[in-house]
């Protein structure tokens, strides 16, 4: 990451030279939050001009951080950009910068304005779906084989931020072994297409006037949310109808609780060990 970002090297191969400060934030505003240990490293040279900082500051920030959207865990609603692109392959989407940050606030206002909650994040001619807001997508779909299976797009282009959510949702669903579990693009053709298609497992069947598909959900996955689900997203005029809530989002609310047990010690797990 310090190529990355052209930070300053560690010297002789040791310890990172550079003053380190710790703010702590003890108070929890409510028990269902999640606590974010956030490592920060900023250039401080005291020069002004575009090159590398030969002098920088790393701190930790420590606080409590409630659900990500105001509705808490209800499900959103998604506006599909065709415009504003949040990474591209070479880019730094697939890092914590800063500098990711700042292009979405203004799209993520036109969306508000629009009724949505946040932006889906598209990117290329073939729009592939990458991120929902800050979160990483998943779906949960009758894939085309006929065999159900959950999709989140893949690292390997940088588009994708890898998160620690993300994982551990693909560690704990391939644990079940229910599922198919993969990491594969899929594109809002892909998307449309699914929503529109009769799934061969239950027939055509029709729900207030609209055909039911293939997806059966559709959420984000992030440290503040855990996980969000997504009822319906605006793409090119339409209001394109998500299934997620119709059966009770399922899969949603049985991450949600196996991984907020996990994160507040109410079960056992290698992933949160004992430290005091």
């Amino acid at each position: 990451m310090s190529k990355g970002c052209l930070a300053p090297s560690t010297r002789g191969g040791g310890p990172m030279s550079v003053p380190s400060t710790w703010i702590l934030v003890t108070w929890m505003s409510h028990w269902q939050s999640s606590l974010y240990i956030r490592p920060t490293y900023i250039g401080t040279e005291p020069t002004l001009g575009v090159t590398t900082s030969n002098e920088a500051l790393l701190f930790v920030v420590v606080g409590p951080v409630g659900p990500y959207f105001p509705t808490g865990f209800r499900p959103v609603t998604l506006l599909a950009d065709t415009v504003h692109v949040r990474a591209h392959p070479g880019g730094c989407g697939g890092y914590k910068l800063g500098a990711n940050y700042g292009p979405t606030v203004y799209p993520a206002k036109k969306a508000n304005d629009l009724g949505a909650q946040q932006i889906l994040w598209l990117y290329g001619e073939d729009r592939l779906v990458t991120e929902a807001g800050t979160m990483n997508t998943f779906m949960l779909w009758e894939a085309e084989d006929g065999r159900l299976e959950l999709v989140t797009p893949p690292l390997e282009s940088h588009l994708i931020l890898p998160g620690v959510t993300r994982q551990s949702i693909l560690d704990l669903t391939r644990r079940w072994n229910e599922f198919r579990v993969v990491e594969k693009n899929f594109t809002m053709g892909h998307l449309v297409k699914a929503l529109r298609a009769v799934s061969a497992s239950v027939g055509a069947r029709l729900h207030a006037g609209v055909l039911q598909g293939r997806v059966r959900e559709l959420f984000g996955a992030g440290t503040a949310c855990v996980v969000c689900p997504i009822e319906r997203i605006l793409y090119e005029g339409q209001r394109l109808d998500v299934p997620t809530m119709k059966a009770g989002a399922p899969l949603t609310n049985r991450l949600l609780k196996e991984l907020s047990d996990i994160q507040y010690g109410r079960v056992s797990s290698e992933w949160a060990p004992v430290i005091c």
